[in-house]
């Protein structure tokens, strides 16, 4: 196990777990406050074409193992929704892009390059690569929402409740 002692395992296992948890409350919390967001923004109108049709490819890449080739996508795709999940994350985006207006939120070009740089490496992609299978519009909407959660969680009142076993259980 790379271990010398049964100690230093469960110290590494518990120093794993606790860093787990957290990564995992903080993007619980976010997820949450996105949310409750969401759910007090009226949208109107209709949503740009070309949004839509982003968010829509977007939302299928998670289903295309699910599409037979010969198939009628459409029909096979409206069983997962994925019309309501594209329209979500327009919603999403034009909240993101609207408060970060609001909030003179800008992604400079040095800030999107270490982004890139810093999540390829992550995942042990090259940036070129990283950028090909993400692409820079999805990248830049990521970084853009990255700033705004950033935002909100300053100026939101967080009332932290420790995960119960009944949470373990659901």
């Amino acid at each position: 196990t790379g271990y010398d002692t049964k100690e230093e395992y469960e110290a590494s296992v518990k120093e794993y777990l606790e860093q787990s948890y957290e990564e995992q409350s903080t993007y619980d919390e976010t997820e949450d406050l996105i949310s409750a967001c969401l759910a007090r923004t009226e949208f109107t109108g209709e949503y740009p074409d070309d949004l839509f049709e982003a968010c829509r490819e977007e939302a299928l890449s998670g289903y295309s193992m699910f599409v037979e080739e010969d198939g009628d996508e459409n029909d096979e795709l409206d069983m997962f929704g994925v019309a309501e999940e594209a329209k979500n994350l327009v919603n999403r985006r034009l909240f993101i892009s609207a408060y970060a207006e609001a909030n003179n939120i800008e992604v400079t070009e040095d800030e999107y390059v270490n982004y890139v740089n810093e999540y390829a490496d992550y995942y042990g992609e090259s940036p070129a690569d990283f950028e090909t299978l993400y692409t820079r519009e999805t990248l830049v909407n990521a970084l853009y929402e990255s700033k705004v959660t950033e935002l909100l969680l300053e100026k939101a009142n967080v009332t932290e409740t420790p995960y119960t076993p009944e949470d373990y259980e659901e």
